[in-house]
Order: C-alpha cells, then sequence, then structure tokens
C-alpha cells in the first residue's frame, strides 16, 4: 500500500510541475503580448496618455504640415479698385492723385515695408500653428474657432504678399515713368538756366539797393523795369520745373 502510495505521488508532482510551469511561461507570453499592445500618444493639449489600443482620429484630420502648406503657400488675393482706389483685401494700395506717377524709390520704400511687416504675420501665423504639431480636433465648435483664428492670422499674410506682389508688377512702368521723369526735369532746368542767362545779359546782375537819391536809385530802378519784363520768362520757367518735380510720388 505504501509503495502505490509513493508511486502515485512521484507521478502526480511532476504532473502538477508541468501544469505550473506552463501556467506561468503561457502567463509570461501574455504579458508580454499585452505590453506589445501598448500605444503611447499626445493628445491636441500636449499631455501624454498610454493605451492598449490606439487614439482614434477624425477621418477629416489634416496633417500640420499640410495645413502650413494651405495657408502658407503664398498670395490668395488679387488686388481690386474701389472707386478708384487699389486695395489687396483691407490693405490700401498706394494712388497718385492730380496726375501723379509713382516712382521706383516709392515702390522700393513700400516693398521693403510690407515685407518687414509680412515676415512679422507669418511668423505669428507659425506660433499660432506650432502647439498643433500633428492633428487638430475636427469637432463643430473647435474646428469653427480654429478656422476663424486661422483666417485672422492668414489676412496681413495674403493682403501684403498681394501688395509686394502688386508693387513688383509696377516696377516697369515706375522705370520708365523715371526716365520720362529725369528727362522732363532736366528739360525744365535747362530752360530756367537760358532764360536767366538772358535775362541777365540785358538787365545786368541785381545792382546794389540804393540807401538815398542818386544814381544808384536810377540804376536799381531800371533794373527792376528790365527784370518785370524779362523776368516773366524766368517765373514761367521756374513754375514750370516745380510743376514736373511735383509729379513726382
Amino acid at each position: 500500500m505504501w509503495r502505490m502510495q509513493s508511486a502515485l505521488k512521484g507521478k502526480i508532482m511532476p504532473d502538477l510541475f508541468t501544469k505550473l510551469f506552463l501556467l506561468f511561461v503561457l502567463g509570461s507570453a501574455s504579458d508580454v503580448a499585452l505590453a506589445a499592445k501598448m500605444y503611447k500618444w499626445v493628445d491636441e493639449n500636449g499631455e501624454v496618455h498610454f493605451s492598449q489600443t490606439p487614439p482614434i482620429q477624425d477621418e477629416s484630420s489634416v496633417p500640420q504640415d499640410q495645413i502650413e502648406i494651405q495657408t502658407t503657400s503664398g498670395s490668395v488675393l488679387v488686388p481690386t479698385i474701389v472707386d478708384g482706389q487699389p486695395f489687396c483685401g483691407e490693405l490700401k494700395l498706394p494712388m497718385p492723385r492730380d496726375n501723379r506717377q509713382l516712382s521706383s524709390k516709392t515702390l522700393n520704400e513700400k516693398i521693403k515695408y510690407w515685407s518687414q511687416t509680412l515676415e512679422r504675420s507669418k511668423q505669428a501665423l507659425d506660433r499660432y500653428l506650432a502647439p498643433k504639431r500633428k492633428y487638430y480636433s475636427s469637432s463643430y465648435k473647435k474646428s469653427t474657432t480654429f478656422n476663424e483664428d486661422l483666417a485672422r492670422y492668414q489676412k496681413p499674410v495674403n493682403e501684403y504678399q498681394c501688395a509686394i506682389d502688386w508693387a513688383n508688377g509696377k516696377k516697369e512702368d515706375a522705370r520708365k515713368s523715371d526716365a520720362a521723369y529725369l528727362q522732363e526735369k532736366t528739360k525744365a532746368q535747362k530752360d530756367l538756366e537760358v532764360a536767366t542767362a538772358q535775362m541777365h545779359r540785358i538787365c545786368g546782375e541785381e545792382p546794389e539797393k540804393y540807401n538815398e537819391y542818386g544814381k544808384k536809385r536810377e540804376r536799381y530802378l531800371a533794373w527792376q523795369k528790365c527784370t518785370r519784363k524779362y523776368g516773366a520768362v524766368v517765373r514761367e520757367m521756374r513754375s514750370k520745373l516745380n510743376s514736373v518735380e511735383r509729379s513726382r510720388y
């Protein structure tokens, strides 16, 4: 009897150890499998999460790099004319008045200012988009807020890019206008010099003003009479030169 119990005990013990070993192995494998299915993800607020299932993404979620391409790809505006005044969006473009012409100097100054403002606007847009590194929520409330904010940051980018493109398109006309202006101004200056020289040749240089009656008085009065006659041409030439100089903007 004792031998049968010993034999039975010897048979049961190895089987028990075998089952325990198998359970341990299966449990370890299960833990490994479970660990392999853990997901780490970051939500739109920057908080880190761990889960056994991947985060649910909206079908309409847009990658950040695509957002940048859509919103910083350059000007999407074209200049419009309202009552004769050109605009880029709400940005008023320079409008010469009284038959004036835009000069290259004015255009270059405007382009420099607009470029600096455009760069600051782009930086503000980038700072707004920076926290949204991967995806933004497409729920109605958040999507509406995102679109409104994005439009607000994007607006000056589009307007100043439009203005720069407009000014660059005016450069050739301004160059031709500069050349015509320089030619016209040079002629007006030359005409003034000729008229002044002719007056001095006929009337002489302005004499010393008289302090008492005598020859000085007579000479000065004669010079005044002469310059009133020939000085009219000088005044006309000077007026033309001033008009040419005022034609630039």
